[in-house]
């Protein structure tokens, strides 16, 4: 299906302005986690260790749910199989 080029070149544009707002962002946020290392604008181990255990938990919930989802289709294959 063919684009006018107007919309190909704003798409292209504002995918352009995207990523450099991104990638100054992530600069900033880089340039001032390496400026305060260590000083009290640094996070706190409580809170730390409070944000590896919900990253570990959701990484376990999201495993789990990947594999209830297989099981839950390999079910449908079993059964689909005795039907037809």
């Amino acid at each position: 299906m063919k684009q006018p080029a107007t919309r190909i070149a704003r798409h292209a544009i504002e995918s352009w302005l995207k990523s450099g707002r991104q990638a100054e962002l992530h600069a900033s946020i880089a340039s001032y986690a390496e400026k305060h290392a260590g000083s009290d604008a640094d996070i706190d181990g409580a809170m730390e260790e409070i944000a590896v255990e919900h990253l570990i938990n959701f990484s376990l919930r999201k495993r789990k749910y990947r594999s209830m989802q297989f099981s839950y289709y390999m079910l449908y294959l079993q059964t689909c199989r005795e039907v037809f």
